[in-house]
């Protein structure tokens, strides 16, 4: 019989075929080994409704077959593809590659892939036939499982299943169950492994059974949960859960490549990154980047490019589609809450941007035929209003009259500095006492783009000082400060926001992003006290567009640019009268 067939009285349709005759012959054989032989396998398909009883009918045939496959594979008496020693190695194998990828930076350890769980029914639909293999009282605990199973909701099943392999995987039957229960559960294990597991597999060069790569998935799951758990330890400092691990890792059975040829070592997003990373800071390098990336750009893009490769369970490089990158996109903007067409936009600029790293790092080899995402679609941009970016004068004032009361540096100058030149917040907080400076009786701070320290144009300025900023004492804090050390924290950007928000406008539902409303301000300022448009940019550090007139504006800054223009800089600065009243007993030091 080659399809479903109805039952005459009750309508229900069902799955019916005859053993295969070299089975039959073999019928002895089987029952002396403890496996339950049927002439014929009789399973309900659970439906009246011939159109879903056609859909189930092949997920039931699969799992029939490869029943009848594993009474082969018993009857052969061939040994195991997989012995212990072999799944020990391996997965140690797996576990030392995966920490070793993620250790340098194990904020970017991509989470597991949600577990894929087969919907109720299915299991309904292959478990009497299962339980006739196993004895009264596995037959028992199995039943009072399952109605756990049916009653538990989503998030519950995923626990759930991880245990039902777990538990069934120590009794020699699970090849069994596997096959006949729950085909989608082992599924979704192998769908839950990582790039290094399938790489392992590949260079042990022999033939892995359904059983054996269920089983050998489920260890290699709970190791990777151990060192997803140590790796997260770390970033508290603590690396003792970590080192525990590596230790045990050391004392396992080494893993030996077999003869079918390792897979050959792919590319990364990670990779690419890595190597941008390297030719940014590496200045002396043949290679090294005129323009190297920002540390801060970097991240975003190990982020971005960790997100991805969790979402299609692969970080190489080398098979990535536009069609996939579409679908994340898709996925990203149904996501809660909703994240901006710009924002996704982005994202998928930034893996725009990955692949062209790579294939100019590779002079072309990494995508012979061309730019995979060369023409991928982007979102439209949204508009935005800039005045929403910007703060407006009284929301600048009262920023700025509460910082006269905090004794937090970042709080209490960073506001100060950004109002009265337009500086980006990472910018501030990378300066030290010693970036101030006074030229030709004026006051400097001096904004770098060298080592570990850059810029949004990678290039550095000296920005002048405004008097009022210098009347509230920041010279005075400067040179009280510790030399050769940051003034401000690294996470100078969250705490200014979150003081914005949470003291200095409580209760405004308008408010801007600290960097943005700043230094829209400054441009505003600018505007209104009619500075030099060239003192603009350069003071806040803008980049100059391509048009045909900003081109040849663009192409005049590379002459030029020595300190000769500064007093002019400062000059022009001094235009912006002071925002607030002068602080008492302050002094305009210039």
């Amino acid at each position: 019989m080659s399809g479903p067939w109805r039952h005459p009285k009750s309508g229900i349709f069902y799955f019916r075929r005859d053993t295969p005759s070299d089975l039959k012959r073999s019928k002895s054989r089987l029952k002396a080994l403890g496996i339950k032989y049927r002439g014929e396998v009789h399973r309900s398909l659970q439906t009246r409704d011939p159109k879903e009883a056609q859909r189930r009918y092949p997920k039931v045939r699969d799992a029939v077959d490869s029943v009848w496959e594993s009474w082969r594979q018993t009857l052969a008496g061939a040994p195991p593809a997989l012995t212990h020693t072999d799944m020990a190695a391996m997965v140690g194998e797996v576990t030392r590659r995966f920490v070793e990828t993620h250790k340098a930076t194990p904020e970017f350890t991509p989470p597991p892939p949600p577990f894929h769980v087969p919907p109720a029914h299915h299991f309904g639909q292959h478990t009497s036939a299962a339980l006739e293999a196993v004895s009264k009282e596995e037959r028992a605990d199995f039943l009072q499982f399952l109605k756990r199973f049916l009653a538990a909701n989503d998030e519950q099943r995923n626990e759930l299943s991880r245990k039902l392999l777990a538990d069934y995987a120590k009794n020699g039957r699970f090849g069994y169950f596997l096959t006949d229960i729950a085909p989608a559960l082992a599924e979704g294990l192998k769908q839950q492994v990582t790039p290094e597991a399938q790489a392992v597999k590949d260079e042990y060069g022999k033939p892995i059974t359904a059983v054996d790569e269920a089983q050998l998935n489920l260890l290699m799951l709970s190791q990777l949960a151990e060192a997803r758990g140590g790796l997260e330890q770390t970033l508290g400092l603590d690396y003792r859960g970590l080192n525990q691990l590596e230790e045990r890792l050391r004392a396992l059975p080494p893993f030996e490549p077999g003869t079918r040829k390792a897979a050959t070592k792919t590319t990364t997003f990670s990779d690419i990154i890595d190597e941008e990373e390297k030719r940014s800071r590496d200045k002396e390098s043949l290679m090294a980047s005129r323009r190297g990336k920002s540390a801060a750009t970097l991240k975003k893009y190990r982020r971005i490019a960790s997100e991805f490769a969790a979402y299609r369970h692969s970080e190489d490089a080398t098979t990535i589609t536009p069609g996939e990158v579409t679908r994340w996109m898709d996925h990203l903007f149904k996501a809660e809450p909703r994240p901006s067409r710009t924002t996704v936009r982005d994202k998928g600029a930034a893996l725009q941007a990955i692949c062209k790293w790579g294939q100019r790092q590779s002079s072309g080899q990494l995508y012979p035929t061309g730019l995979p995402l060369e023409h991928l679609n982007l979102p439209d941009k949204e508009e935005v209003n800039s005045a929403k970016r910007t703060y407006s004068l009284v929301q600048a004032q009262a920023i700025l009259k509460a910082s006269r009361k905090e004794t937090k540096p970042e709080r209490r100058w960073v506001p100060w500095l950004m109002a009265y030149s337009g500086m980006r917040v990472g910018e501030a907080a990378q300066l030290r006492p010693d970036d101030f400076e006074q030229i030709e009786g004026h006051w400097f701070v001096h904004i770098k783009a060298e080592g570990e320290r850059t810029t949004k144009t990678h290039k550095g300025r000296w920005v002048p000082i405004h008097s009022a900023v210098i009347a509230e004492g920041i010279l005075e804090f400067a040179k009280a400060a510790k030399p050769n050390v940051p003034l401000f924290p690294a996470r100078t950007q969250g705490n200014l926001s979150e003081w914005i928000h949470g003291v200095a406008l409580k209760g405004d539902t308008q408010i801007p992003p600290a960097n943005h409303g700043f230094r829209h301000l400054f441009r505003d300022l600018c505007r209104r006290y009619r500075l030099d448009h060239e003192a603009e940019h350069y003071i806040s550090g803008r980049s100059y567009g391509k048009g045909l007139e900003d081109l040849a504006r663009s192409s005049a800054q590379g002459y030029g640019g020595t300190e000769l223009s500064l007093k002019g800089y400062a000059e022009e600065l001094e235009k912006i009268e002071p925002l607030l009243e002068e602080k008492e007993g302050g002094s305009h030091d210039r």
